[in-house]
């Protein structure tokens, strides 16, 4: 069994944030799509709406989170990043 690690999953939310446009996506579809548990799943997310790269709105019982346009740019350079890694043989 493969785990993964803590970049994958971050770049896993990046991916699915990104996939979901401007309208963004609540956090149970976030869940069931990143296959990790809500509170893993708010865990990778909090530094990353507390450094401005994904918003997140409170609605009565759900929340919805979306990527701003630095936390494009971030998963973009990410995306780059974790290419590059790919040519070399290490996990990450």
């Amino acid at each position: 069994m493969v785990y993964r690690t803590e970049i994958g999953i971050i770049g896993k939310i990046l991916e699915l944030l990104s996939d979901s446009g401007r309208e963004g996506v609540i956090i149970s579809s976030l869940v069931c799509r990143a296959n990790i548990s809500q509170s893993e799943l708010l865990t990778k997310c909090n530094p990353l709406i507390k450094s401005g790269l994904i918003n997140m709105l409170k609605m009565k019982r759900t929340r919805k989170l979306w990527l701003t346009s630095s936390g494009r740019e971030f998963h973009q350079e990410l995306k780059r990043f974790q290419e590059t890694l790919d040519k070399i043989p290490i996990r990450y």
